[in-house]
C-alpha cells in the first residue's frame, strides 16, 4: 500500500529521512514525527504546507524530495484520492516546508494579543486585528491536526486574548461553528496482517472528494489510526483540526458495523475520478 518511497531531506540542516506512504502528501506526514526529532526534541510537533502558501514562515524548514528516488510506476493515483502534492519530477512541483506548529502558534497568538490590547481603540488597526485573528484561528487548527492530544478552547482562548473586551467585530463567531463532514462509500483498497488502508468520499462544505486513512488490525478488530501517524494528518489536510475527530469516529463506526466494501483484492492499475456517493454526517 506504500506505493510511495523516497527520501525526504531537510538540505539546509543535514538531515534526511527515507519515509513512505500511499500519496506523496501521507508520506511527506508519515515522516513528520522522525523529523520531529531530528530537528527538534521530543517535545517538538512539525506540520508541512507549501513554502507559498500565503502564510507567515515561522520557524520553518525547506524539505526536498529527490525526484531521481522516483519511478514513474509509483506516480500512478491507484485510488482515485485526493493528490494536494504534485510528482516531485514536476518542475512545478511544490516548494514544501516543514514548521513547528506550537511555536508559530505561539508567535501568532502574540501578534494577536498585542494587536487586540494596544491597538484595538485605534480604528487604523481593526484590519490588521481581524487579519490577526484569522492567522492564529488556522495556527491553533494545525495544532489541532498535527498534534491528537492537543486540547485548546478558542472561545476561552479569545476572552484572554481580548483582555474580556468583545472580540466579535474581529472574529466572527461563526468560525466557531465547524460544518459537519459527510462522509460515504467506504472501501479497504489495502490490507496486511495488521494494517489496513481505507478510502472514502467525503463533503466538507462545497469541497468533495475522496480520502485516505490507516486503521491498524489488532484481535481481529480494525482501530481507526489517529496517532501522529494517521493519513489525514498529512501535507494540507482536507479537514481542520475541530472536524479531524468526528471524521475519525464516523470511519470507526463504519468498520464497527461492516459498513465497508473490501476492495483489497483489486488491482489499482489506473487513477479514479470522485464518483458521486450517498454521504453521512460524521
Amino acid at each position: 500500500m506504500n506505493h510511495h518511497k523516497f527520501l525526504l531531506s531537510a538540505p539546509y540542516d543535514d538531515v534526511d529521512v527515507e519515509t513512505e506512504g500511499p500519496t506523496f502528501a501521507i508520506a511527506i506526514g508519515q515522516a513528520l514525527p522522525n523529523l520531529s526529532r531530528c530537528l527538534g526534541n521530543s517535545r517538538t510537533i512539525l506540520g508541512a504546507r507549501s513554502i507559498h502558501d500565503g502564510r507567515k514562515d515561522f520557524n520553518g524548514f525547506d524539505l526536498d524530495i529527490d525526484p531521481d528516488e522516483v519511478t514513474p510506476e509509483l506516480l500512478i493515483n491507484r485510488y482515485g484520492a485526493r493528490q494536494p502534492v504534485p510528482a516531485p519530477s514536476d518542475p512545478e512541483h511544490l516548494e514544501i516546508l516543514a514548521y513547528d506548529v506550537y511555536e508559530t502558534m505561539e508567535d501568532i497568538e502574540g501578534l494577536l494579543r498585542y494587536a487586540a490590547q494596544d491597538l484595538i481603540d485605534d480604528e487604523n488597526y481593526h484590519s490588521l486585528i481581524r487579519e490577526r485573528a484569522l492567522e492564529y484561528h488556522r495556527a491553533v487548527s494545525d495544532v489541532l491536526v498535527y498534534d491528537p492530544k492537543a486540547k485548546i478552547d478558542m472561545l476561552e482562548s479569545l476572552e484572554e486574548l481580548f483582555a474580556g473586551r468583545d472580540w466579535s467585530p474581529f472574529f466572527s463567531p461563526a468560525l466557531l461553528v465547524h460544518p459537519v463532514v459527510q462522509i460515504g462509500q467506504v472501501d479497504i483498497v489495502e490490507k496486511t496482517d495488521d494494517e489496513i488502508l481505507l478510502r472514502f468520499e467525503y463533503r466538507n462544505g462545497d469541497d468533495h472528494g475522496r480520502e485516505l486513512e490507516f486503521a491498524d488490525t489488532r484481535n481481529g478488530r480494525h482501530y481507526v489510526r489517529r496517532s501522529r501517524y494517521s493519513a489525514l494528518r498529512a501535507f494540507d489536510p482536507a479537514f481542520s483540526g475541530w472536524q479531524l475527530p468526528a471524521v475519525h469516529d464516523a470511519l470507526q463506526e463504519a468498520l464497527d458495523t461492516g459498513r465497508y466494501t473490501d476492495l483489497s483484492e483489486t488491482e489499482w492499475a489506473v487513477g479514479l475520478s470522485a464518483s458521486a456517493a450517498d454521504l453521512e454526517p460524521a
